[in-house]
């Protein structure tokens, strides 16, 4: 259900009102001193910390960045900037850009498709080849 935090009257003389919060309806989340933009990315997160205590070396997370920066150029200009949710580095020496997503909007669509067709190639900035990329939705 969404809250709407004030009413004022629009020039056409009808009430309208202000939504209050996120229009997705994703709730901000803290876990351990941070602040996620929603539950999805905080329980992602601490799925994260549970994995780096795991046995097994390829299941075994050594380091995790939380909005991790890429960026999409091509023929020496900028397309976009994008922050993945998680930077995983794993035991076995993969490394993985993973991204919690509830609500997937047209632009995120358009993100991923790029990431995915260019990531392979080593064509993001601050990234590799062999890093793969995944999701992790509701």
């Amino acid at each position: 259900m969404t809250e709407y935090s004030k009413a004022y009257q629009s020039r056409r003389g009808k009430t309208q009102y202000l939504r209050k919060g996120n229009k997705y309806g994703a709730k901000k989340t803290k876990y351990k001193n941070r602040t996620y933009d929603s539950k999805l990315e905080a329980n992602v997160r601490a799925r994260l910390d549970l994995q780096m205590n795991a046995k097994e070396k390829k299941d075994r997370v050594t380091y995790v960045q939380d909005q991790y920066q890429i960026e999409i150029r091509l023929f020496g200009k900028t397309i976009v900037k994008h922050k993945v949710d998680f930077l995983v580095k794993y035991g076995d020496g993969r490394t993985e850009l993973l991204e919690a997503k509830g609500f997937e909007t047209k632009d995120w669509i358009i993100i991923r498709r790029l990431i995915e067709a260019l990531l392979p190639h080593g064509l993001i900035e601050n990234t590799e080849k062999d890093w793969t990329y995944r999701v992790v939705r509701k």
